[in-house]
């Protein structure tokens, strides 16, 4: 069964302090429920329960100049974004005709991106997002889901320090998100 968003946010957490890993400080301290629905509002995007939990726990990461990518990932390659960052990447993507329900969350900093879509408030996937791509897929059918894979893949020593620079198996982590996610098809190609 998969974890609450509560006991994912509370081993990752966990997991990143006990690994001395420096987005420990950078993390930024969760955004007020009133706030967030506010801007999500602003936008014409719906906020679901899970994603304001989400932003709750904490909004995004502070990536400022000067900050090494690695020590801002929240998983191996992909940093959370804090919603400001997310709204001004959401207005460049209108240009590219990017589906304008979907926000981006999660960005390597290259353009590799994790977007939630916000068209509607009780469902909301998450879905990889390559520009060079077609055709972009499911990777998790909810903030929860994506949360608890992760939590689980720090917990099995699938995400991991190698020195100091935060690594994956990624066999490994394909595998055991292909899992905990039968229903995304990004784990399946």
């Amino acid at each position: 069964m998969m974890k609450s968003i509560p006991e994912s946010t509370a081993t990752i957490d966990e997991q990143l302090a006990r690994l001395q890993r420096p987005t420990v400080q950078l993390l930024n301290p969760g955004m007020d429920a009133e706030e967030t629905r506010r801007r999500f509002d602003a936008n014409g995007l719906q906020l679901g329960g899970e994603l304001a939990a989400l932003y709750g726990w904490h909004d995004g990461t502070n990536v400022a100049p000067g900050v090494v990518l690695d020590d801002a990932h929240l998983i191996p390659g992909f940093y959370l974004m804090s919603v400001d960052e997310a709204f001004r990447t959401f207005e460049e993507l209108k240009k590219l005709n990017v589906n304008r329900s979907w926000l981006p969350i999660l960005t390597n900093g290259g353009g590799d991106f994790s977007f939630v879509d916000c068209s509607k408030p009780d469902i909301q996937p998450i879905f990889n997002v390559r520009f060079e791509q077609d055709v972009h897929r499911m990777q998790f059918l909810s903030i929860r889901d994506m949360l608890a894979t992760f939590a689980e893949a720090y917990e099995q020593g699938v995400f991991f320090l190698d020195d100091g620079w935060l690594e994956m198996d990624d066999d490994a982590y394909w595998e055991l998100a292909r899992t905990l996610n039968p229903e995304a098809d990004y784990w399946t190609h």
